[in-house]
């Protein structure tokens, strides 16, 4: 359920491609930061990968994406089982 005006999750994936996958723990503190790029999206989503959650900043340029990723840590693009995320704080 969306409110009026709110871009949808699937408008943000489209619109977006570039993305840095943050553990939930740690996303509270690092989603402030992202909005102090041009390129982020409005909103952040929520995924589930393997039983756990994520939060997925999105960016529509790549440059924002890996500046918000050495700042943030977590993963560029969708994290998978079978490759580590690094999540330290930086």
């Amino acid at each position: 359920m969306r409110r009026k005006g709110e871009i949808s999750p699937d408008a943000i994936r489209r619109d977006f491609p570039y993305s840095v996958w943050l553990p939930e723990q740690l996303a509270t503190d690092m989603l402030r930061g992202a909005r102090f790029y041009a390129s982020a999206a409005s909103r952040a989503t929520v995924e589930h990968v393997d039983g756990q959650r994520w939060v997925a900043v999105w960016f529509g340029e790549e440059h924002d994406a890996q500046a918000f990723h050495r700042h943030a840590g977590g993963s560029m693009g969708r994290p998978s089982p079978d490759r580590a995320c690094d999540v330290v704080r930086r």
